[in-house]
């Protein structure tokens, strides 16, 4: 099987999978999103990356409150930076005196 109907089996097989429909059925959309693909990137290298971490919060909060966050970053996978900012947060929750819930995530882009 050369690679790209190796892509679009794994496409197919994805969307069969994800969302409940036809093999028949998720062809058709699976041919555009190729032809779409070898239009724009056709002979190059894609970069695709991988989705984003998600981490127990509680989990996360429980283990700032006890160590640096150089040390929660290290053990959750996570940037420094991003374990910086929850721990600021639920030092600013802790001076107002807030309730227990989640600090919003960043509003940064990726």
């Amino acid at each position: 099987m050369d690679r790209l109907s190796a892509l679009r089996a794994e496409l197919v097989a994805a969307i069969v999978e994800k969302n409940g429909v036809t093999e028949t059925e998720a062809l058709p959309f699976v041919n555009a999103v190729l032809v779409h693909l070898q239009d724009l990137y056709g002979g190059e290298r894609v970069y695709i990356p991988a989705p984003r971490a998600k981490h127990d919060m509680a989990a996360l909060e429980a283990a700032l409150r006890s160590s640096t966050p150089t040390a929660v970053a290290r053990k959750f996978g996570t940037s420094r930076a991003t374990a910086y900012r929850l721990k600021s947060c639920l030092v600013l929750r802790r001076d107002l005196d807030e309730s227990p819930a989640p600090c919003p995530p960043s509003t940064k882009s990726a």
